[in-house]
């Protein structure tokens, strides 16, 4: 069995779905049958192409794919096995979105490394564009922001991943306001909220963390002992606790008695839909709480990802290496799958 990573589950009745990180694949998994097949790949991306979506939004029956190093939105008619692409301005560049929010039948796309925020109408895929005036910054290369935000009072609140500000959003009027925190942090890597206030974490590498809790007036200041040179990667709150995340583990700490905890265990990738908590690992496990806790490995056969790969290459991929040259062996596409389509 072979492992493999997703930024994203879509639930669908008995079955969810992903793509997976290490290679073009739409995967899912029969909760009846236990078991994770393959459903096909994204048209017009390279079968070898790697985390291509970071988010994936069930509306009516379809499911629309947010890229991350993808080319272009993608919607996926689950019921009739069809493919519609979404052409977006600058699609080489990377890391482009890592997190969208469904508003009525409209879904406003934040951007991560990419220049605007887009706004996709479901009803007929109109797409626009909205400018962010952002705050200057002394950073090259400007990362906006990472997947953890804050939906309240009908606005989105997002922590900027380059300077000392909170994005504020208004659904309703779709006007934007920036506030500055005071902290003087460089960068924040998420937002979360705990019913009184919002938390952030700083997502530079000095020592020790900081952890800032805000309340739209003053902030306060929490150190956290560091544990190596990682960036915090997100911040999460449930049930009392927030929640940091690290490349090797996940800091919590009790907001009441601000005792801090750290767990020795690969740090999770949060997500929460619908009311249902749920982590994704980077060891491929993925574990969600609806009537209680569920943990899924994401593993496919040999095999499959042998027929899979056999499959694809001989059918759309005849031109790959000519095209693109090299293919990097690695633990899912080793010097047999490589060959299969030869």
């Amino acid at each position: 069995m072979r492992t493999i990573t997703a930024y994203d589950i879509c639930h669908i009745g008995e079955k969810l779905y992903c793509v997976c990180n290490e290679f073009n694949a739409l995967v899912r998994y029969d909760c009846l049958k236990r078991k994770n097949e393959f459903v096909g790949r994204i048209p017009d991306e390279q079968l070898y192409a790697k985390s291509l979506f970071s988010k994936i939004i069930h509306y009516d029956d379809k499911m629309v794919f947010i890229p991350l190093f993808a080319q272009k939105i993608w919607i996926y008619d689950y019921i009739n096995n069809e493919w519609q692409g979404i052409e977006i301005e600058n699609p080489d560049c990377g890391d482009k979105f890592m997190q969208a929010v469904v508003c009525g039948n409209v879904v406003y796309i934040l951007p991560y490394k990419y220049n605007k925020m887009l706004k996709l109408n479901l009803s007929n895929y109109e797409l626009e564009y909205v400018e962010i005036d952002e705050p200057k910054c002394e950073l090259e290369k400007k990362i906006y922001f990472r997947s953890d935000i804050v939906i309240k009072n009908n606005r989105i609140y997002a922590a900027y991943g380059s300077g000392d500000y909170v994005f504020e959003f208004d659904l309703v009027s779709e006007k934007c306001n920036w506030v500055r925190i005071g902290t003087g942090c460089s960068g924040y890597s998420g937002i979360a909220w705990d019913g009184r206030r919002f938390w952030l974490a700083s997502r530079t590498e000095e020592k020790p963390i900081k952890v800032y809790s805000w309340d739209n007036t003053i902030y306060n200041e929490i150190e956290v002992e560091d544990y190596g040179n990682e960036f915090v990667r997100g911040i999460f709150y449930d049930d009392g606790h927030v929640f940091l995340r690290k490349n090797t583990r996940t800091i919590e700490i009790d907001i009441n008695s601000l005792e801090v905890s750290s767990e020795d265990k690969e740090a999770y990738f949060f997500l929460k839909k619908d009311d249902i908590y749920s982590a994704l690992t980077y060891n491929g496990k993925y574990v969600y709480y609806d009537d209680r806790k569920k943990e899924i490995d994401l593993k496919v056969s040999d095999e499959d990802v042998k027929v899979f790969f056999k499959n694809y290459v001989i059918k759309d991929d005849k031109n790959y290496f000519t095209e693109k040259g090299i293919v990097q062996e690695n633990s899912l596409i080793n010097l047999e799958a490589f060959l299969i389509g030869i």
